[in-house]
């Protein structure tokens, strides 16, 4: 396996920046994929979780024209979320390894915490601060218990739109938080190419997609444990 940087500096950048691009790793070839490699790979930067659909490796790509289903399962755009926010502990890390753009669209887009708090008024982020949001966990990975948690929170930040649960007065909170995240600036546009792998840190930086029509687009998500003390919630 060769890297587009040092490994070490791979690290360092995920680590101050909150992501770090890879070019050109050798775990596909536009059509296949070498599992093995992708799991060296990974191990580099933490212990992969198989806890949601118990899949390691998880394709995304489409697979049902239902406009609900869950992002990784259909075609179309994806607003800014963190993943497993329905999750007493969300796992450190995600990594999208790009098998096969997309003809038309379906850019990655990341969105840094501090990014996403700019210009907040004072009262909304005290109500993000609240453990009164939940998420239902999608049907594709069995579903399960919902509990509350803050959105913000110190440095880290838990959202996701498409399943949230919120009762009044914070409903119109999130909405709020959801139509400013939609105008936030200081986000970056990466758009993959087949070999290409993307890592993010999933407590500090918010994920999303530029809308795509096209089928073939296949992507592969990773997560992964970091901290000890996180790998301990691995089953919550």
């Amino acid at each position: 396996m060769t890297f587009s940087m040092p490994i070490d500096e791979s690290r360092r950048h995920l680590h101050t920046t909150g992501f770090v691009l890879l070019r050109g790793c050798e775990f596909t070839d536009g059509r296949t994929v070498d599992r093995g490699a992708v799991g060296d790979l990974m191990s580099v930067f933490g212990k992969i979780s198989a806890r949601d659909g118990g899949t390691a490796i998880w394709p995304v790509r489409p697979a049902t024209t239902d406009v609900h289903a869950t992002f990784s399962v259909r075609a179309g755009a994806a607003e800014w979320h963190t993943d497993a926010a329905y999750r007493d502990v969300p796992e450190d890390l995600v990594a999208l390894l790009c098998v096969r753009p997309a003809a038309d669209g379906g850019v990655s887009r990341l969105l840094h915490q501090r990014h996403a708090r700019t210009g907040l008024d004072a009262d909304v982020v005290t109500a993000l601060r609240q453990p009164s949001f939940s998420w239902r966990p999608p049907a594709v990975f069995g579903g399960g218990s919902i509990r509350q948690f803050p959105v913000l929170a110190s440095d880290t930040v838990r959202w996701r739109w498409d399943n949230l649960e919120v009762a009044r007065p914070h409903n119109a909170v999130a909405a709020s938080f959801r139509e400013h995240l939609a105008a936030a600036s200081g986000a970056l546009d990466l758009p993959l190419q087949a070999g290409d792998v993307l890592v993010f840190d999933n407590r500090r930086v918010l994920h999303s997609r530029t809308a795509f029509t096209d089928p073939r687009r296949h992507l592969l998500r990773v997560r992964l444990w970091t901290r000890a003390e996180t790998r301990a919630g691995e089953q919550r």
